[in-house]
């Protein structure tokens, strides 16, 4: 099947018989270094006056959960309990308002080299909105999909009308303070796709060469922008179910993330992966040919038998957080990376990385030149309410100080 004619499948699933294939093969990526990431400082709206420009500024979430002693609470209970929120139910009527209007998908990891392993393909919006709300794999081809950079809101009155820039944003544009250089829309499947990441994570890529798990899993690699960025999570098809999940890092980490084999200057090579801890992981009811999440007995299984491999931090010494329930793990080899890091690179990025979910509703300020990584989540300890893949939708407004 081309990538053209892919793109308008439906429901493509990873058979759970492919899947028990891949737990069972052994691989040289099952183990790796657990980074000890800092939680991102968060505010309210009403405590938000201004915007810090300077090369000191830090990035800072700004919640809609309830905020005590200076930490959020993450559970399930602070997210409004319903299947669907209105947010999703207006933005999905927004994009049907122009279902005809063709975008460009990306297929594939763009940090990914070698043939096939990435492409752009065109096809009415009308049609990808139908594939998020029923395709239960997440993915093409065993590729990641994303409708990513979309300037929707410049081609659709609908979506102008219904999102705007946050209100501290708004006021330094209407100032004229701060230049705005895009508005740019993130919408892509969540769930059934990330849920493998606990068995790439553990066994990596098979011996016979075929499509490694860990590309089933919606990422944006680790990169920067030249921009100032307020990212906003805009609608989740399940918002108890299905976040975003951000690593960052200051611009002075730049020595430690580029690389000559970078396909990008301004993405690393450097992949991380996400593994929920154990105790946070239920099992998907659907098919048998739907993705599954492994149960704890099966997780269970796994991490234990890592402690059979050398490497010098492993997943079971690694403990669940108030702010952050996946452990962030450097493969000791993987699909762009392909030497060990060095343990001085390892010690700089767990001192200075700081990690956070983002729900619906929420916000994220990335200073310029802050190196980050995003992944769409399903949550853990919640269980998916659908047996399809879900889906998130974020906009990133990128914008200069006047001053720069």
């Amino acid at each position: 099947m081309s990538s053209r004619l892919a793109a308008y499948a439906i429901c493509i699933h990873y058979p759970r018989r492919l899947l028990a294939r891949h737990i069972s093969t052994q691989s040289s990526i099952n183990s790796g270094y657990a980074l000890r990431a800092k939680p991102i400082l968060r505010v309210t709206p009403a405590s938000l006056s201004k915007l810090d420009f300077s090369a000191r500024a830090e990035p800072f979430v700004v919640s809609c959960t309830p905020i005590g002693n200076g930490t959020p609470e993450l559970s399930r209970t602070s997210i409004p309990n319903q299947a669907a929120s209105m947010r999703g139910l207006e933005l999905l009527q927004a994009l049907r308002s122009a279902s005809d209007r063709l975008i460009e998908l990306e297929l594939g990891r763009y940090d990914v080299r070698g043939p096939g392993a990435f492409d752009r393909i065109e096809i009415p919006l009308g049609h990808y909105v139908e594939w998020l709300e029923r395709s239960k794999s997440g993915c093409i081809e065993g590729k990641q999909v994303y409708l990513a950079q979309w300037r929707g809101a410049d081609e659709i009155p609908e979506l102008r009308r219904l999102v705007r820039p946050p209100h501290v944003l708004e006021k330094l544009i209407e100032a004229g303070e701060v230049d705005l250089y895009q508005t740019s829309f993130f919408i892509g499947p969540a769930g059934a796709v990330s849920v493998l990441t606990l068995v790439s994570a553990l066994q990596g890529y098979a011996s016979d060469g075929s499509v490694p798990v860990a590309a089933l899993t919606l990422v944006t690699p680790i990169h920067h922008d030249p921009y100032a960025n307020v990212y906003h999570l805009q609608a989740s098809s399940a918002p108890c179910t299905y976040g975003k999940h951000f690593v960052l890092f200051p611009p002075s980490m730049s020595e430690h993330l580029t690389s000559p084999r970078s396909v990008q200057p301004n993405t690393s090579s450097l992949d991380l992966r996400l593994v929920p801890h154990p105790r946070g992981i239920v099992e998907r009811a659907g098919t048998s040919d739907d993705a599954y999440i492994p149960t704890n007995k099966v997780a269970d299984e796994h991490i234990s038998s890592l402690s059979h491999t050398p490497a010098p931090m492993f997943l079971e010494e690694t403990t669940e957080t108030e702010h952050d329930p996946f452990s962030i793990l450097v493969p000791l080899s993987t699909v762009t990376t392909a030497t060990v890091p060095s343990s001085s690179t390892i010690g700089a990025l767990s001192t200075y990385a700081l990690s956070c979910i983002l729900h619906e509703g929420e916000t994220l300020y990335i200073p310029r030149s802050w190196w980050h990584r995003v992944e769409n989540v399903v949550l853990p300890g919640s269980a998916p309410t659908t047996v399809t893949a879900g889906w998130t939708a974020g906009v990133g407004w990128w914008f200069l100080p006047r001053s720069n």
